[in-house]
């Protein structure tokens, strides 16, 4: 699953860049209006760029975040001590970048770090697709950290 997405419109002064992410739990997955981007043309050829932070993060039920936040936990623990992954377990690591995403946006402000213990193994998995949410993930977490 791909994070982001992008539209772009423009008009005879601007171009506009508007981004999105696509997070949720389970099927409850839609896009959410992260950061609009303005590229603004003057007469003389110079341009101005503004960026607007759009992002409301959506909120999930407390219990459901919880539990999230301590099975992911649990499972960087295990990648961290070396020790096999149940095949749940295993289907969970591929959710753990956006699962993770999730927690930071209620709270869980220590997530980056929990992250950064599983890049390795993240990064080495067969299909990349877990690794590029890894970097998307960590990507939104800097933007929001900053905004």
């Amino acid at each position: 699953m791909v994070l982001d997405d992008v539209q772009i419109s423009y008009n005879s002064n601007s171009f506009i860049v508007t981004e999105y992410i696509y997070l949720g739990l389970e099927k409850q997955e839609k896009y959410y209006p992260l950061e609009k981007t303005i590229i603004h043309f003057k007469n003389n050829g110079k341009h101005d760029i503004v960026k607007e932070f759009l992002f409301e993060p959506p909120k999930f039920d407390a219990e459901i975040i919880y539990h999230m936040y301590y099975n992911c936990n649990a499972i960087v623990k295990k990648i961290e001590e070396n020790k096999p992954l149940s095949k749940t377990e295993y289907l969970d690591v591929l959710r753990l970048p956006t699962n993770y995403l999730i927690c930071y946006l209620h709270g869980f402000l220590d997530v980056a770090e929990h992250l950064k213990k599983a890049k390795h193994y993240i990064k080495n998995l067969e299909d990349k697709t877990t690794y590029i949410n890894y970097k998307e993930a960590m990507r939104v977490i800097r933007k929001v950290q900053y905004n």
